[in-house]
């Protein structure tokens, strides 16, 4: 099965906001885009990334258990889904949209609260593995690029990160050789399957 890949949205596009504590609460909410439909990433080291529309929505629906962490850390942990509901997940046409009405009354939840009123946590991120990508050459930028579409996915987790960087993944550039070895050599497709499998074993 394909390595874990984590992928990031930086504040001002994911919209990442603390909502103001409801009567009779301790901790304010929580809401936010972890990703972000039709967007493309930053160079992950020889390509870019984008995320096809209703990705999330098969993802969602298979879903078993997905936690919200901070800095995907899964001892800071800030509520899952779909049990107990402690954060909703769901699919729109913008990308995948978190909301947690309450964030955990604990110390780590407190500092992040903190640090996103004072403007020094800047993103958010998730975790997956790839189930369906697809991969093809166009101009980006003026400059000819490799853009890989994530097509369907297994979530794991969403987080609120420290860091908004973007990181290339072995995982990620593991697929790009098996795209340029299968655009040079005119392999078949099954048989570019077949390695892709082997190289992220």
């Amino acid at each position: 099965m394909n390595a874990i890949e984590t992928r990031t949205v930086v504040v001002g596009t994911c919209e990442l906001e603390l909502r103001a504590a409801g009567e009779g609460k301790k901790m304010p909410g929580l809401v936010g885009y972890p990703a972000l439909y039709d967007s493309r990433s930053s160079d992950l080291g020889g390509f870019v990334e984008t995320i096809r529309q209703g990705t999330f929505s098969g993802a969602l629906q298979r879903a078993k258990d997905v936690v919200a962490t901070i800095n995907h850390d899964r001892g800071k942990v800030l509520g899952r889904y779909p049990d107990p509901g402690t954060v909703r997940l769901s699919n729109n046409q913008k990308g995948l949209r978190m909301e947690i009405d309450e964030l955990p009354d604990t110390s780590f939840a407190r500092d992040m609260v903190e640090s996103l009123r004072r403007g020094d946590v800047r993103g958010m991120s998730f975790a997956f593995r790839t189930i369906e990508d697809a991969w093809r050459e166009e101009i980006v930028d003026g400059q000819k690029m490799v853009v890989r579409e994530l097509r369907d996915l297994e979530l794991h987790d969403v987080s609120v990160v420290t860091d908004p960087a973007y990181p290339a993944t072995e995982v990620g550039l593991r697929s790009l050789e098996l795209f340029r070895a299968k655009a040079r050599d005119g392999i078949g497709m099954f048989e570019m399957r077949l390695r892709l499998a082997e190289a992220t074993k």
